[in-house]
Order: C-alpha cells, then structure tokens, then sequence
C-alpha cells in the first residue's frame, strides 16, 4: 500500500504546472457559466435583477413577494424566473423587447381572481419565452396572450391553464398572427369564451400565418358559448381558428368533453367542431393530426369534434393519421344533413382547393343528429359538405376503421336501415382490404360491433399504450380490436401505412388506429 501511495504521488509531481491551471481555470469559468441565483422580494428589485442578468442567472421570487404589473424587455443573456411555487395574484406580466436570449418562466402560479387584465401578455419581437410549470387560472380575461413577431418563439410545458372565461377572446391562449408556439405536456382544461361574432375558444386566433405545434397535451372541458352575430361565433370548444393561414401540428393528444355554443339556446350554423373549428383554410394552411384521441366532444350543428373548411386556391391540406375517434357527437340543429359525428369537412366554392387525407384511424360510436332531428342524417362518422357549384369536399381514406356509428332521421329517431353511417357519401363497404367501413349498415348488416371489436359495450382503454399526455401524464387511450376479426391483419391497399401504431408498438396490417392489443 505505501509503494502505491508513493507512486500516485510521484505521479501528481509529474502534471505539468500549466496544465494544472488550465483545469483550474476551466472550473471556473463553467462555475460563471451555470449563472447566479438572487432572490429578490418585489418587482422593482426582479426588473433590476432581469436587466442586470449573466448568463444563466437565476432569479427566485421570495415568499414574501410583494406582487404588482411586471415589464420584462428581454434580457441579452438566458435567464430564469424561479416563481418558487408561489402564488402571483396581483398584477399582469408583459414582455417586450428582443435579443437572441432564452426567458425561462417557472414554477409559477397566476391566480386571476382580482388581476383585471390579461395575466401574461408577450409583444416581444425576438428571442424566446419558455413557460414551464406553470399555471394560469380565474382569470376574467384571456390568460396567455402571444402578440409576437416571427422571430420569436413560445414554449409552453408541463403547464396548466384552467377555469378561464373571457369575452370576445380566447379563454386560454390567444395567437397573434405571427406567434410561432409549441405546447408539449400541458393541460387546457375547463375554460368558456363568451360573447359574439368572435374567436372564443380556448386557444384562438385569426389570419394565423405561423406554426403552433401541440404534443402530448390535454384539451378537456372548454367550451365555446359566444353567439354567432354574423359570420362567426360559437365554433371550437378547444380551438377556434378563422381565416387560417399557417401549419398546426397535433401529436399524441386528448381531446375530451369540449363543446361548441347552442346549449339552451338557438342553434346556428357556426356552432360546429366540438373541440376544433378551422374556418376557411386557405393560401396553403396545413392542418395535422397523429395519434391522438378525440373523445365525447359536442357540436351543437356539425363536426362533433372537428370542422376543416378550406377555402381558395391554394386552399388547405389536412392529415390524420393515427388516431382514434369515439362518441363524439354533432347534433345538425341548424338542418344540414351531413353533419358529421366525427369530423365535418366543407369546401367553400367550387373552385377551392382542399385535399383531405385519413390513415390508419378509428371511428367508433359518433353520431351525427339527435331526437331534435328533423332533416334525414348522413355521415355519423364523417360528413362531406360545401357551398357553391361542385364544392363538396372529399376526403381519401385507407387503413380505417368505422364501426358502431349513428345517423338519426327526420323523425327523430335512429335510423337502424341508413346506408351512410359511417360515411355521408359513400355507402360501399369494405370487410377489409382498403378500409373496414359500412360492414354494420343497412338492414341486414354483415358485420356487428361485437364481430369486429369483440365486445359490444365499446370503451376507450389503456391497451398497452405507451403514449401519456398532459401534466398529469395521463395515458393516451384507444380501442383494441378483436382477434381474427375483419380489421385483423387485413389492409391490402396500396398506401404506404406507418411503421407505428396510435401506442407507439410495431404496425403490420391491421386495420385503424392500433394493432392488435
């Protein structure tokens, strides 16, 4: 053991002198790097400490924070706002300016209660804003309002925005027409946008040029109870999108429970997409889902969980692939007979360009119409509409499947005998090979729930699923479908389908949103 030693110590004896320094120096200057953490106790001492940052500073709000309206300018060096948990309810927070640094906002509670304005407001013009851990609630007006230029971005993680109203806005988030926003384990729950002839859901915007991106994020419970005073009004409980310029991207997402307007009060056509209503994509909006699941959403006229209307030429392009729709519903109240459980589409004049696109997805227990009927249903699934000479939209599907869904008629009642259940155009079915879709019409069906699902009371299950969502990192659910069924091992189309299913396990060739649990 003494040789040993002797020889570690010769061996430290030998390190050259410079070289010892050069570490040295180097530990420092990764010790300045990771910044410094102040605390400060009001917001002229946190404006000082945000104008006066390094680098990777760190500035924690102290429990006895006196809390007033906060101007941020962007800071030339990345920093944080460690809200510490506490609760800010006095006061909005605005950011302006720009720079090529990173404003990190976290764990910070918002209590809107008594702050009379938007609870964050973002007009900066460079740079980018993260907000993580964050909750925005009780707020009388919009919570998170992105007014930005298109060299900033907003990230918004691991955060909760909740039990929002606003009038005449959006109830969460609203997107000026530049504001380039990624959302990535978050939950938008429980908020209503009330008043008229405006974009009230829960995120909102109009002429949007720029590129939101939603993954693994909870849309539940938003409601959208303005009235229609014109054009618009009362579309998408969770998002309400006019004259849609830019790209959305939705990934690995719920959406559950949200509602259009109409409730208790006189239904009209724009009360349409439950959850999502996109009006007039156009100069070549792009408009994407992948396995995500659109549960138990409400439209009081058409689209159940989701209304696409393109518009123009270019017009717009939407993709859903992966996903699973059930029980959602659109009620048709304004008189249209092809209101789509699921998913209405409507091309707006016979010259615009729409392209449509459905893969590898499921559709199960929608239903469009209900006992208030009194124009013949079609489409409880999906339904294809438009305005103008040859505008009705179509849709291309492969590798689906729909089962178990509804259309009621003109008397009120479920139409058992309807040839377009599934589809509101299309009334072939197909026990496999391209799609499984029209197997339960008729009044003699080939096929019942139970054949192709395996059980008849259907609900959406865990099955095995990799995928979470939300702050709470709740499981992405989907329907399994039965063994040796039709939809099992059956597609032989001739589109490519993906390598992936809606939980993330290896796809052969089953038919809709999962392979076999």
């Amino acid at each position: 053991m003494k040789m040993k030693a002797k020889k570690i110590k010769n061996l430290r004896r030998r390190i050259p002198l410079k070289l010892c320094l050069s570490v040295t120096l180097l530990i420092l200057l990764g010790n300045i790097s990771d910044g410094a953490t102040k605390e400060v106790h009001n917001v002229t001492e946190l404006q000082s400490s945000i104008e006066n940052s390094s680098e990777g500073d760190e500035i924690v709000i102290a429990n006895d924070f006196t809390y007033g309206d906060l101007i941020i300018k962007m800071p030339t060096s990345s920093v944080t706002i460690d809200g510490n948990n506490n609760v800010w309810n006095k006061g909005s927070i605005t950011i302006e300016g720009g720079s090529n640094a990173k404003l990190t906002i976290k764990n910070l509670n918002i209590d809107g209660s008594s702050i009379n304005k938007e609870l964050i407001t973002n007009y900066a013009a460079k740079g980018r804003l993260v907000l993580d851990n964050v909750k925005l609630y009780n707020a009388r007006f919009t919570p998170l309002n992105i007014l930005t230029d298109g060299e900033f971005k907003t990230e918004i993680k691991n955060s909760k925005i909740y039990n929002n109203k606003a009038n005449n806005s959006a109830p969460a988030i609203w997107l000026g027409t530049a504001a380039f926003v990624d959302i990535n384990y978050s939950t938008i729950e429980s908020n209503e946008g009330t008043g008229g002839g405006y974009e009230t859901g829960a995120i909102s915007s109009k002429h949007y040029e720029a590129e939101l991106n939603i993954n693994n994020s909870v849309f539940r419970k938003n409601k959208n109870s303005s009235v229609n005073t014109g054009i618009f009004g009362g579309g998408g409980g969770a998002m309400a999108m006019h004259y849609f310029k830019g790209i959305i991207n939705i990934s690995e997402s719920i959406f559950d429970q949200n509602q259009t307007s109409g409730e208790g009060t006189e239904v009209n056509s724009t009360y349409d997409g439950g959850a999502i209503y996109i009006f007039d994509g156009r100069d070549g909006a792009v408009f994407n889902i992948d396995r995500s699941t659109f549960s138990n959403n409400l439209a009081y006229d058409d689209g159940g969980a989701i209304l696409l209307q393109g518009t123009g030429n270019p017009g717009l392009t939407t993709s859903i692939t992966n996903s699973t729709f059930f029980n959602n519903k659109a009620y048709g109240l304004d008189g249209a007979g092809y209101s789509g459980g699921a998913i209405q589409y409507f091309k707006n004049g016979g010259s615009s360009k729409m392209t449509n696109n459905i893969l590898s997805s499921t559709f199960v227990g929608n239903q469009s119409g209900n006992e208030s009927t009194t124009a013949e249903q079609k489409g409880g699934a999906i339904g294809l509409s438009g305005a103008g000479l040859f505008a009705t939209a179509t849709v291309t599907r492969n590798d689906s499947l729909f089962i178990g869904n509804q259309v009621y008629g003109a008397d009120g009642k479920i139409n058992e005998v309807s040839n377009y259940k599934d589809l509101s155009n299309y009334a072939t079915a197909q026990a496999g090979t391209t799609n499984v879709i029209n197997v339960d019409k008729g009044e003699t069906p080939a096929y019942t729930l139970k054949d192709v699902l395996g059980i008849k009371n259907v609900m959406l299950s865990k099955n095995l699923s990799e995928v979470q969502a939300g702050v709470d990192k709740e499981y992405v659910k989907t329907i399994p479908i039965k063994p040796e069924g039709i939809a099992d091992n059956t597609y032989s189309g001739t589109t490519t389908i993906p390598n992936i299913d809606q939980r993330n396990h290896s796809r052969y060739k089953d038919q809709g949103a999962v392979e076999i649990s």
